[in-house]
């Protein structure tokens, strides 16, 4: 009898809580266009959060129903979810990044850790993905 186990691929989970360089070595394999003087954080330590605890987070969460205006745009955005984040889940590691797109145009969105890795998030419609394309001008790691 000839038969395969086929195994689902999985994420390997992160430590509950890392270091700041722990999360900086995390960034830089990520391939990113960025300058590391233009990298800043603000605690030592971050502790990670759960994949599946935040998504639940961002489906109760209601940052993508306020509208964007010329007064409430992109950064807006990504600094009231870094206050919601940090509220929800203290000691976690949420911040912003500045970037500028492949079409020239500059944006705001956020960095976040969880349990399974580092990812990017769309504060204005909760799409998180792990692949930014452009240029990072400035990233804040709070």
């Amino acid at each position: 009898m000839c038969f395969s186990i086929f195994k689902k691929k999985v994420k390997p989970m992160l430590k509950s809580e890392m270091s700041s360089s722990e999360v900086w070595d995390l960034i830089r394999v990520m391939g990113l266009d960025i300058d590391t003087k233009k990298v800043n954080f603000a605690d030592a330590k971050h502790r990670t959060i759960p994949n599946q605890e935040f998504r639940d987070f961002l489906s109760g969460n209601r940052i993508n129903l306020i509208k964007w205006s010329k007064l409430w745009d992109c950064d807006d955005f990504s600094i009231r979810m870094i206050s919601d984040v940090h509220a929800k889940f203290p000691g976690c590691m949420c911040g912003m990044v500045w970037y500028i797109k492949t079409d020239g145009s500059g944006h705001s969105i956020n960095i976040v850790l969880l349990d399974d890795g580092i990812y990017f998030l769309e504060p204005q419609n909760d799409f998180l993905f792990t692949k930014l394309e452009g240029r990072i001008n400035f990233m804040l790691i709070i």
